[in-house]
């Protein structure tokens, strides 16, 4: 403390991982010397550990009742949040609940998911009013991802950390994988952000410090740019020769006359020009987003009223998806209305890695990054969504996983999310207005993959909405789906196997879904839909779980004997007692080790084919 002996600024400092007292030391001595009168507090909380298993709404709780204590010992007149790497979105995050920040999912819909309910019932605190800004050092605020990291080894580790934490059940997940991109807290949290700067035109400064050698956090990482264009409510400043640990050293014991002290000083003299308001003194080091992009986002656009998602599946580049988002903008042109659409591609995706769950969740995340940053560029649209195969599970998840967003129109061909899929929650919160699901009539792809593995449907998180649609039947606030209501005349399905609902015979009626909320009348004798399957794709779908065992079993089962006759081949001993047996088996070791080698490498050659192109 430094001047008077009655405290009038509270700064709040929040770690990052593995984040101790002694790694932040020079930090709080710098916030004190900065910020006079002030009490500077830098706690250990629960995600200073790396093996934490804490849930990062915990977290938050944590930060909100060290800061309560804090200020009820005295009568601070402002506070300050400063954050590093996992702590600047923890922090930012506490900034938004102790605000009020309405829970949209909270008000309308208490029951819509318990992935944050820990913050559920967080009260607005009068300490919110008094914040005056927000200092982030190195923040993740999109989170962390392996395509940022700077060694192959460490891609890979983070990668393989991905997967374990998909597959983990929650209470035993790092606190860390709550911070990876996309994930539902950073998503929640840069969503609540753009809430919060659209209700608060006074909303605290923000300011970001960046390194130039940090390889951790990119330097266009941060919504703040589209949110704050034009005012001062935000800057980022970069700090040379800094990365992502020792952006917070300001004290070196090198000799004084060394790089290292040179750059430390530096630092330091930087961070503290900008915190006491010297625009002069560091207005050099004040970085621009399109000094770091080539490409820049569209200005925010609060005109638009209607953005719509037009998302491929499996084995499939989705360059139809274009065509669908022209046509559907072509027609609410026609009808003056505004339409945009995004038609992002996460790329090939072969079934294998298709019906494994982590794999899915993963794309989930893609997803909502892409979703997050057209809620910043068209705050005011309404957001709509069309998804073929693997995109319906996309959206389905999303909306299960993130109660913060919403889709007004859903259109679903060759869907396969689960048949029970609980639409009414979703319509009853407001979340979703109407979905228009297709089903075809030989959906052979939907019927035998993810309907065949329905009694493991707890495991695979998959359906066959696409082959026998959903049940029960949807409420009334719905478009019941599978083209049977009555503008339709009771045709449930469309001609065609999987990609039937997606073709340029359907595009009329998808347009006019999304534009006007309608289904066009089909008419008599229409070509394209038929008002039942035929027998043969039922009989398909119900003995789909027993083939899809068959086709497991012969698969493994060839593996497993490939593997074990090999190495019988190598062992010599071995294989002369093998010569006692009869038939095919005896030939079949009576072969060289060579011949042996050869069918494995071929088995595992086409296996790995099938499984990384089909």
């Amino acid at each position: 403390m430094v001047g008077l002996s009655k405290p009038r600024t509270l700064v709040v400092v929040i770690h990052g991982l593995r984040g101790t007292s002694k790694k932040f030391r020079d930090l709080k001595t710098l916030l004190e010397d900065t910020y006079e009168n002030s009490v500077v507090i830098a706690p250990e909380y629960l995600h200073k550990s790396l093996f934490s298993m804490a849930r990062a709404t915990t977290v938050v709780q944590q930060v909100l009742a060290s800061i309560d204590s804090a200020y009820a010992a005295d009568n601070f007149e402002r506070v300050i949040l400063v954050g590093h790497s996992m702590g600047s979105v923890l922090a930012r995050r506490v900034l938004i609940e102790a605000s009020g920040t309405e829970h949209r999912w909270h008000k309308d819909a208490p029951d819509a998911s318990k992935r944050e309910a820990a913050l559920a019932d967080v009260e607005p605190r009068e300490w919110a009013t008094k914040i005056e800004r927000l200092v982030m050092f190195a923040s993740i605020s999109r989170g962390w991802s392996a395509e940022h990291t700077s060694s192959p080894f460490q891609s890979f580790q983070w990668k393989l950390g991905g997967m374990i934490g998909h597959v983990l059940p929650e209470r035993f997940r790092p606190t860390l994988f709550d911070f990876r991109r996309g994930s539902p807290f950073i998503v929640q949290t840069r969503l609540r952000w753009l809430a919060y700067c659209k209700a608060r035109g006074d909303r605290p400064q923000v300011v970001q410090f960046l390194g130039t050698k940090d390889n951790v956090a990119p330097p266009d990482d941060s919504i703040d740019f589209a949110t704050a264009q034009g005012t001062d409510r935000f800057i980022q400043v970069e700090l040379p020769h800094s990365d992502h640990s020792d952006l917070i050293t300001f004290s070196s014991y090198a000799p004084s006359d060394t790089p290292k002290a040179r750059y430390t000083r530096r630092r330091r003299q930087i961070v503290e020009d900008v915190l006491r308001g010297n625009p002069s003194e560091y207005e050099v080091h004040v970085a621009r987003r399109e000094w770091f992009l080539d490409e820049l986002p569209a200005q925010p656009d609060a005109e638009t009223k209607n953005l719509v998602f037009v998302i491929h599946g499996i084995r499939d580049r989705g360059f139809w998806t274009k065509k669908i988002a022209s046509r559907i903008k072509k027609t609410a042109d026609n009808k003056g209305k505004s339409f945009v659409s995004r038609t992002p591609s996460y790329g090939y995706f072969p079934i294998l890695p298709f019906l494994l769950p982590w794999y899915r969740r993963q794309k989930v995340e893609w997803f909502m990054d892409q979703y997050v940053e057209a809620a910043a560029i068209y705050p005011n649209a309404d957001m709509h969504f069309l998804g073929h195969s693997n995109g319906t599970y996309l959206a389905a998840r999303a909306l299960q996983d993130y109660p913060a967003i919403a889709f007004k129109r859903i259109f679903f061909a060759g869907s396969v999310v689960r048949g029970n899929y609980d639409w009414g929650r979703l319509v009853r919160s407001n979340r979703v207005e109407k979905i228009f699901n297709v089903t075809a009539t030989a959906d052979i792809v939907v019927a035998m993959f993810p309907y065949g593995l329905r009694p493991l449907q707890r495991i695979f998180d998959l359906g066959g909405a696409g082959h026998v649609g959903f049940s029960p039947a949807l409420p009334g606030a719905l478009h019941q789906v599978d083209l049977s209501g009555p503008s339709v005349e009771g045709r449930e399905y469309v001609e065609g196997g999987h990609r039937a609902g997606r073709e340029e015979e359907l595009w009329e009626y998808i347009a006019e879904f999304f534009v006007t909320g309608d289904v066009i009348e089909a008419g008599d004798n229409n070509p394209h839909f038929r008002p039942k399957q035929p027998l043969i794709s039922r009989l398909l779908g119900w003995v789909a779980p027993g083939i899809v065992a068959f086709i497991a079993t012969v698969v493994l089962g060839l593996g497993a004997f490939l593997i074990w006759s090999t190495g019988v081949a190598l062992r010599p001993d071995v294989a002369e007692q093998a010569n006692d047996a009869d038939g095919l088996l005896k030939a079949w070791f009576a072969l060289p080790v060579s011949t042996h080698l050869l069918f494995l490498g071929v088995y595992f050659a086409l296996v790995r084919f099938m499984a990384l192109r089909f």
